[in-house]
């Protein structure tokens, strides 16, 4: 208890009251810590595990979506990803695989080719195929020898640029950040 109204009145303001310097600081300390959470969000790779309760078995996958998009035309209107995907599946083994948000891949099932750069490396060709039984929106990096190569450059690689021929756009490139890959499964 404050008798006098300018004690109690000093004492309210320095409980209560910042200064416009201190708040606009705050704010901005906020707004900076906000925006590095997010980057290190986009900059991450995804993890994710599934059990088979009925064969006792894991499967692992890791992925990363591309930093940039493209504008398809109808009926795929609006921003297209590409997301890179890793996967050690129980049943299936080991897979390196490329999901197209909206449109579809222009490769046929018996396969094609993608061109790679690793950081500022050479552009590299990797062969691909559809999935044969599934829609026109995933490619499979062909060849156990081919997966190796990708995956000993992508764990390295800082930055990778990927060029895949899209149906009804032709050649599209996706930036990928490709650090900080904990992958050991394959």
């Amino acid at each position: 208890k404050i008798e006098y109204n300018a004690k109690r009145l000093e004492c309210y303001d320095a409980l209560f009251l910042k200064s416009p310097s201190q708040t606009e600081k705050e704010v901005q300390q906020k707004l900076d810590d906000e925006s590095a959470k997010l980057k290190a969000e986009l900059l991450s790779w995804q993890y994710r595990e599934t059990k088979d309760e009925m064969r006792d078995k894991t499967s692992y996958f890791a992925s990363k979506q591309s930093n940039n998009t493209i504008d398809l035309s109808f009926p795929y209107e609006g921003g297209t990803i590409v997301t890179l995907m890793l996967r050690k599946h129980s049943e299936y083994g080991n897979d390196v695989m490329f999901y197209l948000s909206k449109g579809q891949f222009s490769c046929r099932i018996r396969g094609c080719n993608i061109s790679v750069k690793f950081n500022d490396g050479n552009i590299e060709k990797y062969a691909v195929s559809e999935s044969e039984t599934g829609p026109n929106d995933l490619l499979f990096l062909s060849g156990k020898e081919n997966m190796k190569k990708f995956m000993n450059k992508l764990k390295s690689a800082n930055k990778m640029v990927v060029e895949f021929s899209i149906y009804d756009y032709g050649s599209a490139q996706f930036t990928f950040d490709t650090q900080g890959l904990e992958w050991k499964h394959f």
